[in-house]
């Protein structure tokens, strides 16, 4: 069994032994077959995709080319950690080192995790939430139901505390 852990998605920008270049046969075969795959009626030449859950993996010109989850928050119904980012099929799972994910998902705890794991990251408004860069191909996206929707102006006057940004969504892109 094949472990994904997140803190290694982020220091090493790999899943498991899947690494941003593999060709889509190898992925598969170190994965297992995806839930699901794009739709070629509606994806452009040479792009497509497979999920496992909501793990999506993107491929152009059969190239790995990002990695993503944009379901770490349930934010269509409540704002609360998706228990499936914790995904295993029979070759692998993911993993992360959240106890307690109301807590450790937020992004002063993140924050605090990479400062302590010596990631190097930089910091910056995106939107409607807080994007946090790691190297020049990582995304790790926060946000919070109070800033959802909304301009910068309007929702960086809010009490961190009160807003409780948190890990949203993470972008493994090929850079």
């Amino acid at each position: 069994m094949i472990e994904v852990n997140f803190l290694d998605l982020i220091k090493n920008k790999s899943f498991g032994p899947i690494k941003i270049g593999d060709k889509k046969d190898f992925v598969i075969q170190t994965l297992g077959q995806p839930d699901s795959f794009s739709n070629p009626d509606f994806n452009p030449e040479y792009y497509d995709a497979i999920l496992y859950d909501w793990y999506e993996l993107n491929f152009r010109q059969d190239k790995l080319n990002s990695i993503s989850n944009s379901h770490i928050l349930n934010w269509a119904k409540n704002w609360r950690f998706n228990r499936k980012f914790h995904y295993q099929n029979e070759n692998f799972k993911v993993t992360s080192w959240f106890k307690k994910p109301s807590i450790d998902t937020q992004l002063k705890n993140i924050k605090k995790k990479l400062d302590q794991e010596k990631v190097i990251y930089s910091e910056s408004i995106f939107y409607d939430s807080v994007k946090l860069t790691v190297g020049k191909d990582l995304e790790l996206l926060f946000s919070s139901e109070l800033s959802y929707h909304k301009e910068p102006q309007e929702w960086t006057k809010i009490d961190s505390k009160i807003l409780n940004l948190r890990l949203c969504n993470f972008h493994l892109l090929d850079n």
